[in-house]
């Protein structure tokens, strides 16, 4: 009986050995990637020591950045180094501890460009990403948890610290090859995406036929979780502190979703923050056209024009298409640079 007792508390002990070092150090791995915070410090670091370096051009978001998005395109109209950071369903909460996470391992930022996503506004934080678990230390998985705890349970405490990743890491050598093939500096490069099928049958059923929408008493950030009002209000003071430039991005969302009152009362209302932080932004056109004439934002820096009415150019509702993600970020980094 000892001596099973023995060989369990030693397969404990190592299992337990293990995961302290899968959380601390698995990051390392992916220093070479092609995406991911990891990639972003390693990077800088190299670049420290060139005087005529201004910093990282970063780009943090939602897959609405990753589909929406050409890094090439960036690269060829914007100065200096870019990078693109999204994870699924990032929202304020995790995209503040990722801008920290940066900051503190001394990452140079020359300017911040952060995503514009409304669905993110109106949720308690959470993590939709595990990958984001691979790529950081056990200082931030804490903090994370720290956030989500209140709505988690111990079957998420599991996967966060014990499950997650286990399967990239078995198979690391294939699944980073084959991952870091569709991605370049953080952009995916990919050139085929699957249409969501429920998207292919609504389109034809769209009459795209716009509805002037009231703004009847309208409070910054009205209806929206205030755990993540308060982080974007972090999010810009870090940067302040900081001295990063910031600005927000609304990438453009296929015209019947756009032009839904829900959507346009929320993208008025993010703007509405936006504006009390005097923060600068820019809205897509038709965002810009369901505004009321008088409102008064001079912190919105432009529009940025692109015809949201066309299908192909999405996958679905909110993720374009790789031709409609070239278009979409030429005329983006006209209106940047």
């Amino acid at each position: 009986m000892k001596k099973i007792v023995k060989v369990v508390t030693i397969a404990v002990a190592i299992a337990l050995v293990l995961i302290a070092i899968k959380n601390e150090y698995a990051r390392f791995l992916m220093q070479d990637a092609s995406y991911g915070m990891p990639a972003v410090i390693a990077e800088d670091r190299e670049y420290r020591d060139n005087a005529d370096d201004q910093g990282v051009t970063l780009f943090i978001g939602s897959s609405m950045f990753r589909q929406g998005l050409d890094i090439y395109s960036l690269e060829e109209r914007l100065d200096g180094r870019n990078y693109i950071l999204s994870y699924n369903g990032n929202d304020p909460a995790l995209e503040y501890l990722e801008l920290e996470y940066l900051i503190d391992n001394d990452v140079r930022i020359a300017h911040l460009y952060m995503d514009m996503y409304t669905g993110s506004m109106i949720k308690s934080p959470w993590v939709s990403d595990d990958l984001i678990f691979l790529q950081t230390d056990t200082e931030f998985k804490l903090k994370v948890w720290n956030n989500i705890k209140a709505d988690a349970g111990f079957s998420d405490f599991w996967e966060m610290f014990v499950s997650s990743g286990n399967d990239l890491l078995l198979s690391w050598p294939v699944y980073n090859t084959v991952a870091s093939s569709v991605f370049y500096r953080g952009g995916n490069i990919s050139q085929t995406a699957s249409v969501n099928g429920e998207f292919q049958e609504n389109v034809a059923n769209d009459n795209n036929t716009y509805v002037a929408s009231p703004y009847e008493n309208l409070e910054p950030g009205d209806g929206f979780n205030d755990e993540q009002i308060s982080y974007i209000r972090k999010i810009i003071k870090l940067c302040r502190d900081n001295e990063i430039e910031i600005t927000f991005i609304e990438t453009p969302k296929y015209i019947s979703y756009g032009i839904s009152r829900e959507y346009m009362e929320m993208i008025y209302k993010f703007a509405l923050i936006l504006e009390e932080e005097n923060t600068q932004y820019y809205l897509s056109g038709t965002s810009k056209a369901s505004i009321p004439t008088d409102a008064k934002l001079p912190h919105l820096k432009g529009t940025v024009e692109f015809d949201n009415s066309k299908a192909d150019y999405y996958i679905d509702p909110i993720h374009l298409s790789p031709s409609g993600r070239t278009l979409y970020t030429q005329e983006l980094a006209e209106i940047l640079n």
